[in-house]
């Protein structure tokens, strides 16, 4: 037991010791690294921080997937490179960068209104939306909040907000497009019959507009013979639909979808030799395009009209175009053959809007003062808009709520969008104001 307790004396002993030693071997290394760090900080020169980076945010409320995809991604993707395009080439709007933020809503409703919320918080002062139900519904929540939204497709009557505007489009209405399409076919018939006129159109509001307009066919001097609906998202055959409206004996059947449904439309109509039964048919501005050419097959799409405000994209001399090319080419790769004219349209158009109006805002209030409403107020005094020929002629104003009021007519002619007509000014019969409820 002795020799245990000496033991253990002498190992408690040599503990100590240790610990003694590591702590002084601690201590050596904390001012070793200290006397280094002043050292350090003596030789290397300090970096002063430069002054922050001036930034406004504008929110995308995206489409690139879902059925709606085909259609849309062209025009997201021509927004969100145009907006690097805008800050890397440009140099922004005098120095101060547009952030855009995007969040994809595939076309829903409830992604959409959350979309908003979170631009809402991150500070936008404009935000960017392509398809109308959505759109209709945050109308009120977009006069509320105060934050404007440039709409990329047709306008709708109920995207009106009282007492100003808070939304503003980029073509006239759908109903008014609609009349305006009437018209031309009333225009260029030559039997004494009136002629017969028939739509389908995807279940949205865009086409429950155009079904509305089509009580005005009286009064251009059409007979309208009916219409069929179809669903937006999911549309796998739409037979039924072609076999009973073509059992109505139209001359011309007008069709507003896009994406994945508009590419079942068109292989079912050809499937079914609807143009063999003597029938004409037209689709709305966002219908037919480069990609859902490539989607649905060249001959399946042959002798097919198109009520469109763009050109194509493989339009020559049309500086737009080519800057659109660049563009596309620098920030994806990717070269004509996989662009579509709704790429121009958001690559050019877009930017340049945003441009404008941002310029305008900042120029009125400077950064610091910056908020929606001062934009709303730029987009509503916006006037002309140099968009380098891409559409004649674009405007807008608080009379005008959206940018372009005329269309030009094509065929699809082996695989390609032939214009067969000038550009067609809509007639002030065919604005709401004039219109006056009537659909």
């Amino acid at each position: 037991m002795e020799n245990e307790r000496r033991w253990r004396g002498v190992l408690s002993t040599e503990v100590t010791k240790m610990r003694k030693g590591l702590k002084r071997f601690v201590s050596g290394l904390v001012a070793v690294g200290l006397s280094l760090a002043l050292i350090l900080s003596a030789t290397i020169p300090a970096c002063e921080a430069g002054p922050a980076e001036r930034e406004v945010k504008i929110g995308v409320r995206a489409i690139f997937t879902g059925a709606l995809a085909t259609t849309t991604t062209p025009a997201f993707a021509g927004i969100l490179d145009g907006i690097k395009y805008l800050n890397e080439e440009e140099g922004g709007i005098a120095g101060v960068r547009v952030k855009a933020l995007w969040e994809e809503t595939k076309g829903s409703i409830a992604s959409t209104i959350t979309a908003h919320k979170r631009f809402k918080d991150a500070g936008v002062v404009l935000e960017i939306e392509a398809l109308q139900t959505p759109m209709v519904t945050l109308a009120p929540a977009q006069a509320k909040d105060e934050i404007p939204v440039l709409y990329i497709a047709e306008y709708n009557r109920d995207m009106l907000t009282k007492p100003v505007n808070w939304i503003f489009g980029m073509l006239v209405g759908a109903g008014p497009e609609f009349i305006q399409f009437m018209k031309w076919v009333k225009g260029n018939w030559t039997e004494q019959r009136l002629p017969r006129v028939g739509i389908i159109f995807h279940d949205e509001a865009a086409g429950w507009e155009i079904s509305e307009a089509a009580r005005l066919a009286d009064e251009v001097g059409v007979q309208f013979v009916g219409h069929e609906v179809i669903p937006l998202f999911g549309a796998i055959d739409t037979s039924v639909e072609w076999l009973r409206l073509v059992d109505k004996k139209p001359d011309w059947v007008y069709v507003c979808a896009v994406g994945a449904t508009l590419v079942t439309l068109l292989k079912d109509a050809y499937r079914l030799g609807v143009q063999q039964e003597e029938v004409r048919l037209c689709t709305y501005a966002p219908g037919i395009e480069e990609w859902i050419v490539r989607a649905a097959g060249k001959k399946t799409v042959d002798g097919w009209y198109i009520s469109k405000p763009h050109p194509p994209i493989y339009a020559k001399g049309i500086p737009a175009v080519d800057n659109a090319i660049e563009i596309a080419n620098r920030y994806r790769g990717w070269g004509v053959e996989k662009l579509s004219g709704h790429y121009a349209v958001g690559s050019i158009v877009c930017r340049k809007v945003v441009a404008k109006a941002l310029g305008m805002a900042l120029g009125r209030v400077g950064y610091e003062n910056l908020t929606g409403r001062v934009v709303r107020d730029a987009m509503a005094e916006l006037g002309h808009t140099d968009v380098a020929g891409l559409v004649p002629f674009v405007c807008l104003s608080e009379d005008q709520p959206y940018l372009v009021r005329h269309v030009r007519y094509y065929q699809v002619q082996n695989g390609l969008m032939m214009p067969i007509t000038e550009f067609v000014e809509f007639d002030r019969s065919c604005d709401y104001k004039e219109l006056g409820g009537r659909f």
